[in-house]
């Protein structure tokens, strides 16, 4: 398993396995919501951390709440941030994409994640800033490709550590 950094009590965190795709970063967070819901199990969750949500968006989020939660490393230390996790469905995203237009914020979230179950399929620390998309390859490679065609990327295989 892929660990940038281990738990405060020693323990070793969850991400991306490698080797996985890396993804460029999208110009639109709107279109990457968007372009998201075919590349992922429907089981999938939407993990959101940290950024700049407005009463708005909190409230959108929070009323399409996951039921089943699963602990992913914060990538922010200080202060504690925000965090939600929101089932991964082409509505929800829609709507999502739609709100985050209208309300026009650059920053929703500094962390992106999608897992489903216990398995972190996609991490994106650092969004706001235009790192890379990190995607499991448990993904096939058509399908990151019709993603990443979708948001004029570019995506190669990678073995980071």
């Amino acid at each position: 398993m892929l660990t940038r950094r281990d738990s405060k009590e020693g323990k070793k965190v969850p991400h991306v396995q490698c080797p996985c795709w890396e993804v460029g970063a999208p110009r639109s967070f709107p279109a990457f919501l968007r372009s998201l819901a075919p590349l992922f199990p429907d089981n999938a969750v939407l993990y959101f951390e940290g950024g700049d949500t407005t009463p708005e968006i909190r409230s959108y989020l929070e009323a399409r709440k996951a039921e089943e939660k699963f602990k992913i490393p914060g990538g922010t230390i200080w202060p504690s941030p925000e965090t939600f996790h929101m089932p991964l469905t082409g509505a929800n995203l829609e709507g999502l994409a739609a709100l985050l237009e209208k309300k026009l914020v650059p920053d929703v979230c500094e962390h992106v994640h999608v897992y489903s179950g216990t398995v972190v399929l996609l991490q994106w620390y650092d969004a706001s800033a235009g790192d890379p998309i990190l995607i499991s390859k448990g993904i096939p490679e058509e399908r990151v490709k019709v993603f990443c065609d979708a948001l004029h990327v570019a995506y190669r295989e990678s073995t980071v550590k």
